[in-house]
C-alpha cells in the first residue's frame, strides 16, 4: 500500500442494516474537523489497526488535491461493495447522513430539510394591549410569517451539489455531529431547529423528537419559543411543555 493511499479512509454506514456503501474521505481532513476521528485514527483502538493492516483501496489519486476536486465530487464519491478498502464502521448513521457529514467537513455547508408551514394568525387579543401585527407581539426570530412560508425548503444556497445531496434532518444530524464531535456541523443544526420552529409543529415535535429532552441547547430552544408565543399555542400542548420543558404554564400565563 502507497502513502498516498494509507493517507485515505472509508467510511462505512451501519443503517440500514446489509449497507454496502462506504464514502472515502482524506484521513487528515477528518482528523481535522473531528476529535473522536483524530482519536480513533491515530491510536492503538482495534478499528485503527485493521484501518492500518487493511487491504488495498483501489486507485486512489496520487495527492489529496486530485482527490478532492470539486467539493461535490470530494464528498459524494461513492465506491462499490465490490472495492475492496480498508474500513471503519460509523455506527448508527446512513449513508444518506454521512455524505451530509462529510458535505459539512469539506465545505462547511449544511443542507437541512426545511419544513413546510401554514402562515396561522391568531384572533386572540393579548391583555397586555399590543396589536397582533405589531413586532413586539410575533415571536423574534421564530414566528411563521407569510414569507416564511413560501420560501425555499433548502436552506443551502450552493447550487452544485443539487440532485447529488438529499436535504438532512436537523435533529438527526445535531445528534449524529453530537456523538462524532463535529462542534460546526452541531451549531448549524441547532441554528436551523431555532430558525424552523413553528407553532403548527410543535405539537409533534414535543411528541415524537427526543433529543428535545436529551439535548440542553434543544430543550432551551424550545423554552424560549413557548415562552414567548404561548398566547399562540394551544392548550392541548400544556402538558407536553411542563413534562418535557419544565415550564410552569399556570405561571407563565399570568405573565
Amino acid at each position: 500500500m502507497s502513502s498516498a493511499d494509507r493517507d485515505f479512509v472509508s467510511l462505512a454506514p451501519t443503517l440500514p442494516a446489509g449497507e454496502d456503501r462506504v464514502l472515502r474521505v482524506h484521513q487528515g481532513i477528518l482528523c481535522d474537523a473531528s476529535c473522536y476521528f483524530a482519536s480513533l485514527l491515530e491510536s492503538d483502538f482495534a478499528e485503527a489497526s485493521e484501518l492500518r493492516q487493511g487491504s488495498q483501496l483501489g486507485d486512489p489519486p496520487s495527492s489529496p488535491q486530485a482527490q478532492l476536486g470539486t467539493p461535490a465530487k470530494a464528498v459524494l464519491k461513492q465506491e462499490g461493495p465490490t472495492r475492496p478498502a480498508a474500513t471503519v464502521k460509523v455506527n448508527d448513521i446512513t449513508y444518506s447522513q454521512l455524505q451530509t457529514l462529510l458535505f459539512f467537513i469539506f465545505t462547511g455547508e449544511a443542507v437541512f430539510q426545511r419544513r413546510p408551514c401554514t402562515y396561522e394568525t391568531s384572533t386572540e387579543t393579548p391583555d397586555k394591549g399590543i396589536s397582533a401585527g405589531s413586532d413586539s407581539y410575533a415571536c423574534p426570530s421564530y414566528w411563521e410569517t407569510r414569507e416564511r412560508s413560501t420560501a425555499s425548503l433548502i436552506e443551502s444556497k450552493l447550487p452544485w451539489w443539487d440532485g447529488h445531496l438529499e436535504p438532512a434532518n436537523a435533529f438527526d444530524m445535531f445528534r449524529i455531529a453530537d456523538k462524532y464531535c463535529i462542534e460546526g456541523l452541531r451549531s448549524a443544526a441547532l441554528q436551523h431547529i431555532a430558525r424552523d420552529i413553528s407553532a403548527s409543529t410543535i405539537k409533534s415535535d414535543l411528541e415524537g423528537r427526543e433529543e428535545i429532552a436529551l439535548f440542553p441547547e434543544i430543550k432551551d430552544v424550545y423554552r424560549n419559543f413557548c415562552t414567548i408565543c404561548l398566547w399562540a399555542l394551544g392548550s392541548d400542548v400544556d402538558k407536553l411543555m411542563e413534562e418535557i420543558l419544565g415550564l410552569d404554564i399556570a405561571k407563565l400565563s399570568e405573565d
